[in-house]
This record gives C-alpha cells, structure tokens and sequence, in this order.
C-alpha cells in the first residue's frame, strides 16, 4: 500500500505554470508541458491538458469542466487502481480559474515518447505492428484491454499508450476522456455508450492485422475478462458472422 502514498491531492498543490512547448492535441484537448509546486517538494516537470470547452458539452452536457466531472475522471483511476493496472499518476487542478489535468511527464525533444496503439488507417505515421507482434507486449495488451473492461469501461484505443523502454514495450493508461465519458454514461442509463463490443472489434482487427489469428485474441480475452458485460460481448464476437 506504499504505492498510495506518491500520489498527491490537489489541495497539497502550491503552484502551477502551463509552458509553450506542445506535447499533442486531439478533439478533447491540447497537452502542454508545465512544473508543478507542491507546498512539501520541490517544482517537478509535468505534462498539462488543457480542455476543448466543446468536449465537455459532447462528452459530459457541461459547458466546462467542473466538480461532478472531475469527480467521474477521479472515479475511474480508482477502479483502474483497484484492478491494479498501469494508469499513470493524473491529478485535477485548477489554472486561471478553469480544471486542467495533470499528470506524469513522458516526453522528449520533439512531443510525447508514449505512442498509441491505433489501427494503421488512423494513425499510420505512428504506429508500427511489430508493437503487437511482441510476444510480450500482446500479453500485456490483453491483460489492459480486460483489466479496463473488468473496471467496468470500455478500452478505446486513445486509453492505452506504449512507452519504448531499454527493456521492452512499457503499456500504460494514459488516456482517461473516454473512461470518463463511460463512467458518466454508466450514471446516465438512458444514454447511449460507446459500444464495448464495437471497440473490441477494432482491437480484434488490429490484431489479425499483426499476424494474430481471431481465435487467439478471443481466447486471450475468454481467461481474463470477469464481467457479465465482457464476457456477452466476446461471445458475440464468437459468432461466424464476425469472423
């Protein structure tokens, strides 16, 4: 339980600068490298994600970020914690008045050293199937991927990055906007969710397409998934009309 004791609350913050240099940015917003004060600590470089205002008012119905939606983002590192899966430390803190979140700092000269795992048709330009190829490395994917789904969410392909390391592929959580959006839908019953097994099928795809019979993906999933939910969804995925 050692591991509770490295991560910070927001109150325990002292100060927060937002630098130039850009990490990356998509729809929910731009990622800017940034320091961190903490009233006990000495400044530690961090990477800030400022939001798109029009994210919040799709993903959440808020015209910005506020408490209840930083509550469901605080929300979902929990359960990804109780899983014990590779989420890395995020915090919620408040910089001219509006949320922005922070969290570790995984970067070099030219962006972020954490590359997605994405289908080659989106991101063909950074991303490589030898990742998958990895023996290693698909094992770890399918304990995230079921880790994420055992957490009650559903495992986009935005949620997971891979951080090239001296000793293999490090697979991370890092990525928490459409965790959160499922954690709100899953408070809002009405609403429809992204679709685990639609998201599944993308990931099963991926993996073919890195030389990984259907089969061996399903079965991957069939001894780590718990939930009812994932569990339904990979049997759909057994049927002949998905092969």
């Amino acid at each position: 339980m050692a591991e509770e004791k490295l991560w910070k609350t927001r109150l325990e913050v002292k100060r927060l600068t937002i630098g130039k240099r850009e990490l990356g940015r998509g729809k929910v917003g731009i990622v800017y490298s940034g320091r961190i004060w903490f009233a006990d600590q000495k400044s530690k470089k961090v990477a800030v994600k400022v939001f798109n205002p029009e994210m919040t008012e799709e993903f959440f119905d808020r015209p910005h970020i506020d408490e209840e939606i930083v509550r469901h983002y605080e929300e979902v590192i929990a359960k990804l914690r109780k899983e014990k899966l590779p989420v890395l430390k995020t915090g919620f803190v408040k910089h001219g008045g509006k949320f922005v979140q922070v969290q570790e700092l995984y970067a070099k000269s030219t962006g972020s050293k954490i590359t997605d795992p994405r289908r080659l048709d989106v991101l063909p330009q950074e991303y490589d199937l030898q990742i998958i190829r990895d023996p290693q490395t698909k094992e770890r994917l399918l304990d995230t991927i079921s880790g994420i789904i055992n957490a009650g969410l559903i495992p986009h392909h935005d949620t997971i990055g891979i951080v090239k390391t001296k000793t293999g592929n490090r697979l991370i959580i890092h990525d928490l906007d459409f965790l959160a959006h499922t954690n709100y839908l899953n408070d809002n019953p009405e609403l429809n969710n992204q679709g685990l097994e639609m998201v599944l099928n993308l990931w099963r795809k991926d993996f073919r397409e890195a030389g990984i019979p259907h089969e061996e993906f399903i079965g991957g999933l069939k001894t780590r998934v718990k939930t009812k939910e994932g569990l339904a969804a990979i049997r759909e995925m057994e049927r002949p009309e998905h092969e």
